[in-house]
């Protein structure tokens, strides 16, 4: 067999798509008494959580949330552990559409201790975040090591 077709059998035809958000860097601009990424953008939605579901939306298989520790349990209270793939809500021609969803995991990492008052604006968050989410997917195997990294800012504003 021709040396091409044993390469393209090892190559990876897709990729593997992870989003980071990054909560790091300074806080409180707005002098509320919560961080700035709570800050409700309508009723009943937050900054975060349209920061999430512009991750699923993009296609990213995996979310990762870099955040400071104290805030980590409200955002996981508030986000969960998954969301659901926008692209398989509302799926037309599946004869059972609400078994056939799919769930994209969100992973919170904390921000270093040692690194909280040094290197905490959102550009380390994002490398962090890259760092670790490659660390953890390498020691589980290699089928989902993510490829590409989207980031996603939580106060970004653009028409819709």
């Amino acid at each position: 067999m021709p040396s091409d077709f044993s390469e393209n059998i090892t190559k990876k035809s897709a990729y593997h798509l992870a989003g980071i958000v990054s909560l790091l860097g300074p806080q409180n601009q707005f002098n509320l008494p919560w961080d700035d990424h709570l800050m409700p953008i309508a009723p009943n939605f937050l900054a975060i959580e349209r920061a999430i579901l512009e991750c699923a939306t993009v296609g990213c298989e995996t979310i990762w949330v870099v955040c400071y520790p104290k805030v980590q349990p409200l955002l996981k209270k508030r986000l969960g552990e998954s969301v659901q793939d926008p692209v398989w809500i509302s799926r037309k021609f599946d004869v059972f559409p609400s078994q056939s969803r799919r769930q994209i995991p969100i992973y919170y990492v904390e921000c270093s201790p040692k690194d909280e008052k040094i290197r905490d604006s959102q550009a380390w968050g994002f490398l962090y975040g890259a760092k670790i989410a490659k660390k953890v997917s390498t020691s589980l195997s290699k089928w989902i090591i993510p490829d590409k990294y989207y980031c996603c800012f939580p106060l970004s504003v653009y028409p819709s």
